[in-house]
């Protein structure tokens, strides 16, 4: 553990009771979000597997690198653009009750 933080925290008396780690995030319609950000075009993000994208970890890479050079299959980029329909998924249960729209002020200039 010691590694994963750093000197800094080994060198204190502080112990870790817990801890772990989440690659993934839920998003409305369950899928991913690979997409450039609207309000800042150079600005790309990967991310929204829905608690399975860690299973696509060795093969998601391919698919942002094609994003970036602009061959990326037209059908998945609209599928997960940023301003995609967000209807869908299979577990309802894990639908969120908020959007990052209702934290962020997504038209705002960067």
């Amino acid at each position: 553990m010691n590694g994963i933080w750093g000197r800094q925290f080994s060198d204190t008396n502080r112990k870790i009771s817990s801890y772990r780690i989440c690659w993934d995030s839920v998003t409305p319609n369950q899928d991913f979000i690979i997409s450039s950000h609207p309000a800042a075009p150079s600005l790309y993000i990967a991310a929204g597997g829905s608690f399975h994208g860690w299973k696509f970890l060795p093969i998601i890479g391919e698919y942002v690198s094609d994003l970036l050079r602009g061959t990326l299959d037209p059908e998945l980029v609209k599928r997960w653009g940023w301003d995609r329909s967000q209807e869908g998924g299979a577990q309802k249960m894990l639908m969120p009750k908020r959007d990052l729209s209702d934290l962020v002020d997504t038209k705002a200039k960067l």
